[in-house]
């Protein structure tokens, strides 16, 4: 499991809230979980545990997550500044834009499960889709705009009318 304490914190908020809406009381959960009450407490605390101990809280509080905690909705975040640094010419550019865009479909289908009460109903393949286009043409756009501008300012110098320059 590769977590750090930030994720661990904010897992251990998540769970808070999801157990609260969906059990109540502590003891309802972890007792569905299969765990004790000093291991969900260390779980809500934000400390480490063994891997299949959180497996276990996480499939009773999301099933759908199959115990995968960047599954769990809110588990993961963007924060402030880029996803990912460099520019479209750089190599590796459009890897790193593919991963996040499959980060971000699991995190759709995550949300789409909790929604809409069901996985894969198809609006995130859409959506990843549409959003793999759009990287690719994002390029492509960015260097047709390049070329354009190059054009236009060749032409611009070509038909500058002498009696234009003040």
């Amino acid at each position: 499991m590769d977590m750090n304490q930030t994720d661990r914190e904010r897992i251990a908020q998540r769970v808070k809230d999801q157990r609260t809406a969906k059990y109540g009381t502590k003891s309802g959960a972890y007792q569905a979980a299969g765990l004790n009450a000093a291991t969900w407490d260390r779980i809500e605390s934000g400390q480490s545990v063994r891997e299949d101990r959180l497996v276990a809280a996480l499939k009773t509080l999301w099933p759908d997550s199959g115990g995968n905690w960047r599954k769990v909705p809110g588990a993961l975040s963007i924060g402030e500044g880029p996803v990912f640094s460099g520019q479209y010419s750089d190599p590796g550019y459009i890897n790193n834009v593919e991963n996040w865009v499959s980060e971000l479909q699991d995190r759709i289908e995550a949300l789409e499960a909790e929604v809409y009460g069901k996985a894969g109903s198809g609006r995130a393949e859409e959506r990843l889709s549409d959003l793999r286009v759009a990287a690719n043409e994002g390029g492509q756009t960015e260097q047709n705009r390049r070329a354009r501008q190059a054009e236009a300012d060749a032409a611009g110098e070509e038909n500058q009318d002498p009696g234009d320059e003040m």
